[in-house]
């Protein structure tokens, strides 16, 4: 889910294993929050941070995943396998 992406320093280096560098196509602010809408390796997601984020399209940033609420699907059956 997209509030379960994170670009919070403190989470970041927490969770050095679930980071990932990501170029951000859309930053939609939506006033207590904004929306970044990214692409890494032909997979689209949507991550919801705080807005006083200061991300706007066409930056490069640093997301961390909160791994214990991520779901994993079988590319073929696509049944939840995690």
């Amino acid at each position: 889910r997209p509030e379960d992406i994170k670009d919070e320093l403190v989470f970041l280096e927490a969770n050095l294993e679930s980071t990932i560098s990501a170029g951000i196509e859309v930053a939609e602010l939506n006033g207590a929050e904004t929306f970044l809408y990214s692409k890494v390796a032909d997979q689209s997601f949507i991550a919801r941070v705080d807005s006083r984020s200061d991300v706007k399209a066409g930056d490069t940033v640093k997301l961390g995943f909160e791994m214990n609420k991520a779901h994993f699907f079988d590319a073929v059956t696509e049944e939840r396998i995690y």
